[in-house]
């Protein structure tokens, strides 16, 4: 609660006041003055925080004239009222079980444009000015109620409506007004009731005059503010080269809108070092974009690999967005090893285009934070911080730079094809236009559920993007809609615990499990990597033994494994690493880190990491902790364990 009171503080300090000029019909960002004409602007009401403004493109203009012509049944002159498709549009993110954005047309906010899961298309519901303009033009569906006062959750019947005509569909969001009171509101048909959702009774309107405007027309109402954005942003640009002057000082690029500015703004600093991080799992629009910035600066291209990645999943399953393992396979891992060669003992400086809007996480961020875990930054420094979307995309037209065109498809955020936070209105997208694509990756997701025998619903409801705990809102919906599952009894691809036995009489546990993904275990193997933990270990009857000063170990060739100690945690503890060790030796993906972690330089890997000479291992279990697999099969064996804890 605190760290969210926190962002919330931020976002309502340094989100940028948003007016529009009722002359020009152009968005002013932290300015009350256009700087086309130099009339005074006035304020957009209602934009939710954070208040990450961006510029909807004529596909997603489209989306939302279509879905307010089906939904209330308007004709082309009623949608002028409302929107034209010649005139700029900003969208705005708000919270919803997958897309949903605020629409602001002329200095108001006219609805919300939000994708439907159920019917997999895109529908409006018209809010504040919206509402207003519906009302008193009388286009499309809406209602004067024969009421005085209304409270929101209420029901009210259709036979207290005096005027207006609603459709036959449920769930969908009608405007109404009051009879003979200025009190406007949103309600939504449920059968023969209709509940009250919203209730305004101070509703500011402006009225702005409907003239043909554009990206360009609203760079030049805004050149001081994009002028002074560059100039602050090259000063803490500059400030941090002085700072870190020994620093090996990079950019990473990925071909999204964020990081083709600052790496423009970089070079403009001196900054040559850039780099592509080709997690091999990018659209076609991204490597484009990618090969039109290089006429801008020289970018370094490091690619991952497909197999290291085809084989982690087979092990892990799919990433997640609360299970990124990607991230670390395809970006850190080889960006670490790039950088290797350059830094030469020398800590490095990241330049990154994060911005606070992105994510409470970032907005807590600031602009310069030290780095743990990871990532082989020491320093990121982020000159962007305080930019919205649109500055983005203000400052790229403005200097006319490569911008990926997925976001004129309808994009929000650019990554890989594959990528967990991707929203189900995005995933359509890829269906329609990179079907090959998304065809590579649902068949390995089929193949996944089908080994794991998970629902349907799982594909259905593209659920693969969280591993341990679907969102509350979401959850809550797909139980409204009977796609409901519980992604927490979905099998662990890398162990079962069986049980989890505690005598607190005796003082001690014992915890059995099974290792899922090893079909059997091969000693001679476990033995050269079981010095980590313990010297003493015998072999027989297809059975190791294991000994420490506290535990007993037990491990089968089919692969069962008992842990017996007198301390639940120390049993926990010494579980989950015995699992990671089997796998090292099993499944091991050649990234041979564990063999640069190793202090006393003992590991070797060919067909698995081995101890060159046990007697020298010192037991630190650094090269456990550095291998990319032992991390999130930890967090998979704890989840595991926490479950069968009772």
């Amino acid at each position: 609660m605190k760290r969210r009171l926190e962002v919330v503080k931020i976002f309502r300090e340094k989100a940028p006041k948003i007016t529009w000029c009722p002359n020009c019909n152009v968005p002013i960002l932290r300015s009350d003055i256009c700087d086309i004409c130099g009339s005074k602007t006035i304020t957009v009401r209602g934009i939710a925080y954070p208040r990450d403004v961006r510029y909807c493109y004529d596909n997603d203009k489209e989306i939302i004239v279509r879905s307010i012509q089906e939904t209330y049944n308007l004709k082309n002159s009623e949608i002028s009222k409302l929107i034209d498709r010649d005139e700029i549009v900003l969208l705005n993110k708000v919270q919803h079980v997958d897309s949903a954005d605020q629409v602001i047309v002329r200095g108001r906010v006219i609805g919300i444009r939000y994708f439907d899961i159920e019917k997999r298309r895109w529908m409006f519901r018209p809010d504040y000015a919206g509402i207003k303009i519906m009302i008193d033009n009388k286009i499309g569906y809406y209602i004067l109620l024969k009421r005085s006062k209304v409270v929101e959750g209420e029901y009210v019947d259709r036979s207290e409506i005096l005027e207006g005509e609603i459709p036959n569909e449920d769930n969908i969001y009608i405007p109404f007004k009051l009879n003979e009171k200025d009190v406007y509101g949103i309600l939504q048909v449920r059968g023969n009731k209709l509940k009250i959702l919203k209730v305004i009774d101070k509703l500011t309107y402006y009225e702005v005059d409907r003239k043909s405007s554009n990206i360009y027309k609203t760079i030049k109402a805004n050149i001081s503010n994009i002028e002074k954005l560059e100039k602050n942003s090259i000063n803490i640009l500059r400030n941090a080269i002085d700072k870190y002057s020994e620093y090996l000082k990079i950019v990473t690029y990925s071909g999204g809108k964020d990081s083709t500015v600052i790496t423009y703004l970089a070079s403009m600093c001196g900054i040559d070092k850039v780099v592509f991080c080709d997690t091999t799992l990018e659209f076609p629009e991204t490597y484009k974009t990618v090969d039109r910035m290089c006429k801008f600066v020289e970018i370094e291209h490091v690619e991952a690999s497909r197999e290291m990645f085809e084989k982690v999943f087979e092990i892990l399953g799919p990433p997640a967005r609360d299970f990124r393992w990607c991230t670390q396979i395809c970006k850190l891992i080889p960006l670490k090893r790039f950088l290797e060669k350059y830094a030469n003992n020398r800590k490095i400086l990241s330049i990154t285009g994060q911005r606070m809007f992105e994510s409470p996480q970032r907005a807590l961020a600031g602009y310069e934070t030290e780095v743990y875990g990871p990532n082989p930054a020491d320093i990121i420094v982020s000159p962007l911080y305080d930019w919205t979307a649109l500055d983005i995309e203000m400052y790229i037209h403005y200097k006319n730079l490569p911008l990926n065109e997925l976001y004129v498809q309808g994009f929000e955020r650019v990554g890989c094809f594959i990528c967990p936070t991707l929203r189900i209105s995005e995933i359509e997208i890829i269906k329609k236009t990179h079907p090959e694509l998304w065809r590579w990756w649902y068949d390995k997701l089929s193949r996944y559920r089908k080994r794991l025998k998970i629902p349907d619903k799982w594909l259905k409801y593209e659920l693969w993007r969280w591993r341990f705990e679907i969102p509350g809102d979401l959850s809550n919906y797909l139980k409204r809609v009977g796609g409901y599952i519980d992604i927490s009894e979905i099998p662990n691809p890398i162990v079962n615990t069986l049980k989890v036995y505690i005598n607190e009489v005796n003082n001690e546990v014992s915890i059995d499990l099974v290792l899922v993904g090893i079909d059997k275990v091969d000693f001679n193997r476990l033995s050269s990597l079981i010095p980590i933990i313990s010297r003493e270990y015998y072999i027989k009857d297809n059975t190791m033994k294991v000994y420490t000063k506290t535990c007993v170990i037990t491990i089968t060739s089919s692969g069962r494994v008992n842990v017996w100690s007198r301390d639940l945690e120390v049993s926990k503890n010494i579980a989950e690493t015995i699992c990671k060790i089997v796998y090292m030796a099993h499944r091991c993906v050649k990234c041979f880190e564990c063999v640069k972690a190793c202090p006393v330089n003992i590991l070797k890997v060919d067909e698995y990491p081995f101890i060159v000479d046990e007697n020298r291992c010192i037991m630190c279990r650094e090269c456990v902790k550095a291998c990319i697999l032992t991390k999130f099969i930890g967090i998979t064996i704890s989840k595991d364990l926490e479950s069968k804890i009772v």
